[in-house]
Order: C-alpha cells, then sequence, then structure tokens
C-alpha cells in the first residue's frame, strides 16, 4: 500500500516532469512536432477529439514502467527475503493489469469521443 502511494504521489510527477524535459530537448534540436510537445503544456481548443486521449494512452508505458520501479524498490528493501527478479516479475505484472485497465478506458474515451464528432 505505502509503495503504491510512493509511486503515485512521486513517480507521475517525476515521470511527467522528465517527459517535459525530454520534449524540450528535442524540441530545441528541431527533433518531433510542436503540436505533440504542446498537449503537455497547454489545452488545444480546437484539437480533433482523440487527441486528449491518445495521449493519455500514450503515458500508460512510461507511468507504468515508473510505477513499478519504484513499487519495485521500496518491496525490495521491506522484503528482502523475495529474490529480486521475482519481486520485480511481480510488480511489472501488477502494475501492467492496472494500466491496461487505464488503457483499456483511453481506448474507449477515444472511440467514444471520435463517434461524437461523426
Amino acid at each position: 500500500m505505502k509503495a503504491n502511494l510512493v509511486s503515485t504521489l512521486l513517480g507521475i510527477p517525476l515521470t511527467w516532469l522528465s517527459l517535459v524535459t525530454l520534449m524540450g530537448v528535442l524540441a530545441y534540436l528541431g527533433v518531433g512536432d510542436e503540436r505533440i510537445s504542446a498537449i503537455a503544456f497547454l489545452p488545444m481548443r480546437k484539437a480533433p477529439p482523440w487527441v486528449v486521449p491518445l495521449a493519455g494512452l500514450a503515458l500508460c508505458l512510461p507511468f507504468c514502467l515508473a510505477s513499478a520501479y519504484i513499487e519495485w524498490r521500496l518491496f525490495r528493501e521491506y522484503f528482502q527475503s523475495v529474490g529480486a527478479a521475482h519481486s520485480k516479475r511481480i510488480m511489472l505484472e501488477a502494475n501492467a493489469l492496472s494500466y491496461l485497465i487505464v488503457a483499456a478506458f483511453w481506448v474507449f474515451e477515444m472511440v467514444y469521443q471520435t463517434s461524437l464528432r461523426s
């Protein structure tokens, strides 16, 4: 429970900040698309209806990996008797299941928003 709370309160902001920093560096280097970078900062009024759900779906993977890593580190600290490889697999599978549910929501939302505009 504590690991899940820490991964939420610490992992999501740190992951988001890392991604924003990466987008800034890529934009500075002239790589990427400014429309994609803008999603992280400002809502786009005339954006297609699938943009926000797609952004949410795309963020599932980095948030899942960060959450699994943080929870694994905390789990390993408290349960040293469980092997590192086994505990890493447990954290990755648990987070993958959670984020698959979140990803399913974003897919549903993308289909729903697109169908409203059709």
